[in-house]
């Protein structure tokens, strides 16, 4: 990735910069070793920022065309109380538990301005939580709520430091939803285009439940 370069060029330059500084010091030479010290803990530093923006990066996915995202089968165990099993590319199978009437999966996109896009950086997903819903407001409010975060968390928050308008190179930033009926058997599979989510059935009885809740 761009930002795996950048921290690696950042880093070699202050470290060279901290080296040369070091040696200068050594000769006595005190004006020329603050210069090249001072440069090379700012090359460092935005080696680190680089480093960590990076990391926080590789929490997200490429977003090619149209990418399958996710698999979603339904299973009831009990009145109003599901388990989803959910499947993404590249990850452990999950089994999480939902309550409500309709089942929801949240993301996050992040797309570059055209001049990285030209240099290949790709735009970039994220999967962050499953959650079950109720079609009845009140129910919303009063009864139970199921909530599953489903990203990693590391590395500085791109996501944040975008909302703050701190990089110019991120074109547009925005979540997505999508949500479902929930089914005993039924079966979904996600995928992610440049408008956002799209869910579609995976089998005939998931078919039959989105038709009539239409």
């Amino acid at each position: 990735m761009l930002f795996d370069l950048l921290a690696a060029v950042f880093l070699a330059l202050g470290i060279a910069g901290l080296w040369s500084g070091g040696t200068r010091l050594l000769t006595g030479r005190l004006i020329g070793a603050a210069a090249r010290g001072v440069w090379g803990i700012g090359a460092v530093a935005a080696g680190a920022v680089s480093l960590s923006v990076s990391l926080n990066l590789w929490t997200y996915r490429s977003l090619t065309w149209e990418e399958p995202v996710a698999s979603v089968s339904v299973h009831q165990i009990g009145a109003g109380v599901y388990q989803i099993g959910l499947r993404e590319p590249d990850r452990d199978a999950r089994e999480l538990r939902v309550a409500g009437d309709e089942w929801q999966l949240d993301a996050r996109v992040i797309k570059w301005e055209p001049v990285l896009a030209l240099l290949g950086q790709t735009p970039l997903y994220r999967l962050e939580r499953l959650s079950g819903r109720y079609r009845d407001i009140d129910d919303e409010r009063e009864r139970e709520r199921t909530v599953h975060e489903l990203a990693d968390q590391r590395g500085l928050d791109l996501w944040a430091i975008a909302k703050s308008d701190w990089l110019p190179w991120v074109d547009a930033y925005y979540g997505s939803a999508v949500f479902v009926p929930l089914a005993d058997g039924a079966e979904y599979q996600v995928s992610l285009a440049n408008s956002g989510l799209v869910v579609r059935p995976a089998n005939d009885l998931a078919s039959r439940t989105v038709s009539a809740w239409r």
